[in-house]
């Protein structure tokens, strides 16, 4: 089991021994900060001893082209064994490029028990629905032959009840097995509720999404406006805490367990 430290900045590199733990650099969030964090690193002179996993986020058409290129150039820079894709089009470029050890990014493997209220949605299932609602989208016979076929090797997991039957089926097929300890995505889009928040247009903002947000329920929403102004105690119960980073929005996992897994991934 190999630990991996996410989100590395330039001033963490700066400060890596040889001996320091393993890289994961890049973003699985904003493509504009990809672009920009990538190109900066390649553009320097920082010489990284480690072995690097790649992180690639979601990408809109505008940056496709930009995006195979930066991981172009900074494959060829840089030691990199795995590179996590988030994003069909991009695994597909890079699949066609001969690019090897490509990892399936979390954005991706979903699962409705990554849902907190999850038993309120499923409660009228029956137990073969609800065990395949609960267990990871890729955990699947026919979908395995779409993974080989684009030359995936690997998945990021989040912790679900569910997790040690996917490892064990995932590994019966020789699959890596990514585990994100610290916490789980909750909600994840195109727009950026940081930049839109502070009044900027994504990719010539001052890019505060450096910082975290913490996010608490104001209002409920139902789809033709506000339901309710108030969270009851109850849905503040259900509802865990939330905190948003560039247009990602996580929630802190609970759980101390390791499950047997080949790298275990912790938030910088």
């Amino acid at each position: 089991m190999i630990k991996e430290i996410r989100n590395i900045t330039i001033e963490r590199l700066l400060l890596a021994g040889e001996n320091d733990l393993r890289f994961g650099i890049g973003t699985e969030g904003c493509v504009n900060k990809f672009c920009y964090d990538i190109e900066n690193i390649i553009n320097s002179e920082i010489a990284i001893q480690q072995k690097i996993t790649l992180v690639t986020p979601r990408v809109s058409e505008d940056y496709v082209n930009r995006v195979i290129e930066d991981i172009q150039k900074f494959t060829t820079k840089y030691d990199v064994e795995y590179i996590v894709v988030n994003d069909y089009g991009i695994m597909s470029r890079l699949h066609n490029l001969d690019f090897e050890n490509l990892i399936l990014g979390r954005t991706l493997v979903r699962s409705l028990a990554y849902v907190p209220w999850n038993d309120y949605i499923v409660r009228d299932e029956n137990e073969d629905v609800k065990t395949n609602l609960l267990m990871y989208n890729v955990v699947h016979e026919k979908k395995y032959q779409i993974w080989d076929r684009f030359g995936i090797c690997g998945f990021e997991l989040c912790y679900l009840p569910e997790i040690e039957s996917a490892i064990a089926q995932l590994k019966k097929r020789n699959y890596k097995i990514f585990y994100h300890h610290d916490d789980t995505i909750a909600s994840i889009g195109r727009t950026c509720p940081v930049a839109r928040y502070f009044g900027e247009e994504p990719g010539k903002c001052s890019r505060k999404c450096k910082e975290v947000s913490r996010l608490e329920i104001s209002q409920i929403w139902g789809r033709n406006g506000v339901i309710y102004n108030n969270a009851s105690e109850e849905t503040k119960n259900i509802y865990p805490v939330l905190f948003n980073k560039e247009n990602v929005v996580y929630y802190k996992n609970n759980v101390e367990i390791i499950p047997d897994v080949d790298y275990v991934i912790y938030s910088n």
